[in-house]
């Protein structure tokens, strides 16, 4: 597969999760999160999907109040979908490349986010 193809088929990808996102369809979907079932309490991505349809209409402050590394990580999928049409414009790669240099620095500083925001989301669900 070409990387045009690739990066046509990832922003496709991408572009459906947030029209999905913005649409005020009533998605009621079961929950998949074993952990969720096991234990009762929230993963610690709980809450990224209802704070990325928040985003999609507007919303940011409750998106925040939904998962606040729900920001940094919308932030971090605007840059990939810039590279990715990059790609898809001139057929070459810039994602990977990017990613080789900056993933080590991107992890660190989003995963104390990540489970900060799991903290919280901890607190809200044991407090009622």
């Amino acid at each position: 597969m070409s990387i045009r193809t690739r990066a046509l088929y990832s922003l496709a990808f991408l572009g459906a999760g947030f029209g999905l996102a913005a649409t005020n369809l009533p998605l009621h979907l079961p929950s998949t999160c074993m952990f969720h079932r096991l234990t009762g309490l929230p993963c610690c991505t709980c809450g990224m999907t209802h704070a990325f349809c928040a985003m999609a209409h507007g919303h940011i402050h409750d998106a925040f109040a939904f998962h606040l590394a729900s920001i940094p990580l919308a932030g971090l999928i605007a840059a990939a979908v810039v590279l990715l049409t990059a790609e898809a414009w001139q057929n070459r790669q810039y994602l990977r490349p990017a990613w080789n240099r900056s993933s080590r620095w991107i992890i660190w500083a989003w995963l104390p986010l990540l489970f900060v925001g799991w903290g919280i989301n901890l607190t809200k669900a044991l407090s009622g």
